[in-house]
């Protein structure tokens, strides 16, 4: 009996001696307590992703699974943007639609960004009056109906397609096409000038940069198919600018004291980018926990296991650090991966907290 446990203890030493863990940091990177860690599950044969996990959870860290990279879910925050423009030096209009049901938004004028929030919204008309910061410049004038006529000349002005076409305003041109809208709302215009997203809430205005209206929509695609089995071109519609009178008409300045614009440079001036969200929260630094290992007999304790788990930077794609194991030990593979893992953090947030 006694030789038995002499022979074991033996056999543990040398289990225990041919062990070699390092653990490499890639990247001068500062942690958070924020941070997420997305943990892969793919070719995972013993489920050692859960060990993983509870030595991220075992610091407070957040540590979710996926089955590779590919799986892990994109950080976006709820923003829309369109457009807007000055009809008072301090009043900017816009769609209701752009401000997504939020309380305050931020616009650019000029690539400049100013803070705004609405004291007027009416979901039904789809129009929005921001209170924004006070301008100088020329701002724009409202027509009534009875000052143009159908096939009159019209421009819309705004930021259309950002993500693709960049952050310079845009402008079209076309014609009125009709003094209603869709169905024969009499609250709208046709026009022929194109709309793409991000042009809502922009000017429509015509040959003096007098606002007609407000771009406010296109016909769809699906609408055109379903009821005519044909794609309409060029049917877009605007907001009246007399609606815009009356509900802004507390805002709007004395005819004898009023700034219009009459030049397309003070017109551009006077058309704004208009954001709104972007308030959910999101960490502050994602990052991919990918791992591989090769193990020996595993119904007793006494495991041959090697094991490289590599933290990569999500939004880059580079390898913050490692950690590596390699050896024979009386230990699971699940401890093994654990203790790995708690190595790894000590290392990442001790490198951290030094440079605080």
């Amino acid at each position: 009996m006694g030789r038995t446990v002499f022979i074991l203890l033996i056999v543990a030493v040398l289990f225990n001696s041919c062990v070699s863990t390092t653990v490499e940091v890639h990247q001068d990177i500062k942690m958070n307590q924020s941070d997420l860690f997305y943990i892969a599950t793919y070719n995972d044969n013993l489920g050692l992703y859960d060990s993983i996990r509870e030595g991220f959870n075992d610091f407070g860290l957040e540590a979710e699974t996926v089955y590779n990279a590919i799986s892990i879910p994109k950080a976006s925050t709820p923003v829309t943007a369109g457009s807007g423009f000055y009809i008072a030096p301090d009043i900017i209009v816009t769609n209701n639609h752009v401000l997504n049901g939020e309380d305050k938004a931020v616009y650019y004028q000029n690539g400049v960004e100013h803070s705004a929030f609405p004291i007027l919204t009416n979901e039904q008309n789809d129009v929005a009056i921001l209170k924004g910061d006070f301008i100088e410049a020329p701002y724009f004038k409202l027509l009534s109906s009875s000052d143009y006529s159908i096939a009159s000349s019209v421009f819309v002005l705004g930021y259309p397609l950002t993500d693709i076409l960049g952050d310079e305003i845009r402008v079209t041109n076309g014609i009125v096409s009709a003094k209603s809208g869709l169905s024969s709302d009499s609250n709208s215009i046709q026009i022929s000038a194109p709309i793409q997203p991000g042009n809502s809430g922009g000017p429509v205005v015509d040959e003096k940069y007098e606002v007609i209206g407000v771009a406010s929509s296109k016909l769809s695609d699906a609408y055109s198919i379903v009821s005519t089995n044909s794609i309409a071109q060029n049917v877009n519609f605007a907001i009246k600018s007399d609606l815009i009178s009356f509900f802004a008409s507390e805002y709007l300045p004395l005819e004898n004291d009023a700034n219009y614009v009459d030049t397309l440079d003070e017109a551009i001036n006077a058309t704004v980018k208009v954001v709104a969200g972007g308030t959910e929260i999101i960490p502050s630094k994602q990052y991919y926990i990918d791992f591989s290992y090769k193990a020996g007999w595993d119904l007793i304790p006494v495991t041959l296991v090697q094991m490289s788990i590599l933290c990569i930077d999500v939004e880059t794609s580079a390898i913050v650090a490692e950690a590596r194991f390699s050896g024979s030990v009386f230990k699971s593979c699940a401890t093994i991966a654990k203790e790995l893992t708690h190595e790894l953090i000590v290392k990442l947030y001790d490198l951290s907290k030094s440079r605080e």
